[in-house]
C-alpha cells in the first residue's frame, strides 16, 4: 500500500532540479514518476525474493508478513531513486510535453 503523501527526493541532475521545482505541474509529474519507480521496485523485489524463498523454504506460514515486508522495502528503495527510473520517465515526459507544445498550430 502506498501512502498519499510522498516526500520528494531532489533529483541529482541539476537540470531536473530547476524544472521540477519551478512549475507545480512538473512537481506533480515528478512525484508520479517517483511513485511509479517505488511500485516497480517493490514488485521486482517481491517477485525476486518470493522466488528465492520458494526454492529454499516450503513453509508459507509467514507469507503474508513477508509480502508486507517486501512491499515496504521495495517502496522505500524505489522512493530513494536508486534505479533512476523516475528521472528517466520525468525527462521523457517533459521532452514529450515540449514537443507537443511546439507541434500545436495557433
Amino acid at each position: 500500500m502506498i501512502s498519499d503523501s510522498i516526500n520528494i527526493t531532489i533529483p541529482s541532475d541539476a537540470s531536473l532540479q530547476n524544472s521540477v521545482f519551478t512549475n507545480p505541474q512538473n512537481t506533480k509529474l515528478y512525484e508520479t514518476a517517483r511513485e511509479f519507480e517505488a511500485v516497480f521496485t517493490a514488485t521486482m523485489l517481491k517477485q525476486g525474493l518470493k522466488s528465492a524463498s520458494q526454492m529454499s523454504d516450503k513453509d508459507s506460514g509467514n507469507s503474508s508478513y513477508m509480502d508486507f515486508a517486501y512491499d515496504q522495502l521495495g517502496n522505500y528503495l524505489g522512493r530513494q531513486g536508486i534505479l533512476g527510473i523516475a528521472d528517466s520517465i520525468y525527462k521523457q515526459m517533459i521532452e514529450f510535453d515540449q514537443g507537443e507544445r511546439q507541434n500545436v498550430t495557433p
